[in-house]
């Protein structure tokens, strides 16, 4: 069925793909978007004249695509397990470049509010899989694993300022958790040589905690 011509938009082609688009962010800034596809490359165009800023690649097909508040920070998660940042603005791999341990292809990334953070969703083994990372020096550093969907997480948000978040799964289930407060304990001045796990069962899924041990 036709649609009237009232309902018709005016549109401007930025680029075409012979494969899907899987990820579209604005730039905080509003002057310019980014673009994401299944075949890894990441794509930045101005929106002034349309032309294209950057092309970067992330080494496997992007399956979501992130950028922080300030504007200073993009992420991208790819089906080779691995999360990697970039400069919005540049398409150039800012620290930390390369996120990984995640046990799946990563399904989505999402910066908390102060960009400090970032939650990543994937699936290890027949569960769903939350990792939150810290950017901050020492930046790259596993902060929090986290699994409770029965299926593959299909979407994340780490939206509220007290660390809260929100993941969605493929089996339509919707889950709300209270991420655990960054601590940095006292610095080790030897090498660290062995370590604990503590898993706890909570309300239908598993927090994992870890302790660390040296010489000294």
């Amino acid at each position: 069925r036709r649609l009237p011509r009232s309902t018709l938009c005016p549109y401007t082609t930025l680029c075409r793909s012979k494969m899907p688009i899987s990820g579209v962010v604005w730039h905080p800034n509003g002057q310019s978007i980014i673009a994401s596809c299944r075949d890894g490359t990441i794509r930045g165009f101005n929106l002034t004249n349309y032309a294209q800023l950057f092309s970067a690649n992330h080494g496997a097909p992007v399956l979501d695509l992130a950028i922080s508040n300030d504007g200073t920070k993009m992420a991208s998660g790819g089906e080779n397990k691995i999360v990697r940042i970039w400069n919005p603005s540049n398409g150039a791999a800012v620290q930390p470049s390369q996120l990984a341990g995640l046990a799946g292809p990563v399904q989505c990334v999402d910066f908390s509010v102060d960009g400090e953070r970032l939650i990543a969703g994937s699936l290890n083994g027949k569960l769903g899989q939350l990792m939150v990372f810290h950017l901050m020096p020492p930046a790259g550093i596993i902060e929090q694993f986290i699994v409770g969907h029965p299926t593959a997480v299909a979407s994340c948000v780490a939206l509220s300022a007290d660390g809260q978040a929100v993941s969605l799964s493929n089996d339509g289930v919707v889950l709300r958790w209270e991420l655990l407060a960054a601590q940095r304990m006292a610095g080790h001045t030897q090498a660290v040589t062995a370590g604990r796990k503590s898993t706890r069962l909570n309300s239908s899924h598993v927090v994992i905690s870890y302790a660390v041990f040296c010489l000294k």
